[in-house]
């Protein structure tokens, strides 16, 4: 009787541990979505889209080309007097219901932000914004469906 029993327990147990295991699996590592994510904030927020290219999902390429066609001189004699680049900050992950699907919560600070056409961009101190992840061929990317908006923003 008490091997029964602790046969039961301990299958019971084993499938909870493995349950649990399967609940928490995702795709590709936690650490190359930061990785992914941080690279692209650097590119992007330093208003360098040609290095931000290789961070984002094919369909997200526009998107990059469009920001850089926005980009007047008196934007580019703004980025030249800044006395340093944007800085960027990986605040959270969340992983979608789909294990492919995850949105990365960065802290951007001192950089210049696009305004909109025809009005001058502006130096923010800080802002958070969040970047859209997809996973696919074995690689994490950020997947634009528009240009990057601040959820909120701190000064400037």
């Amino acid at each position: 009787m008490r091997r029964r029993l602790f046969n039961f327990v301990s299958a019971a147990f084993f499938l909870l541990v493995f349950v649990i295991g399967l609940a928490s699996c995702h795709k590709g590592s936690e650490g190359q979505m930061k990785e992914t994510a941080d690279s692209f904030a650097v590119a992007y927020f330093n208003w360098q889209f040609q290095k931000a290219l290789p961070y984002v999902s094919p369909g997200s390429a526009p998107w990059l080309h469009y920001a850089a066609s926005q980009v007047t001189q008196e934007d580019v004699d703004s980025l030249r007097a800044m006395s340093e680049g944007a800085g960027c900050h990986i605040e959270s992950l969340d992983y979608a219901d789909a294990d492919t699907l995850a949105t990365v919560t960065v802290s951007v600070s001192h950089f210049l932000s696009m305004d909109t056409i025809g009005r001058p961009s502006h130096v923010v101190d800080e802002a958070v914004y969040r970047l859209p992840m997809i996973y696919s061929n074995d690689q994490w990317r950020v997947h634009l469906t528009a240009l990057p908006r601040a959820e909120r923003a701190v000064g400037g």
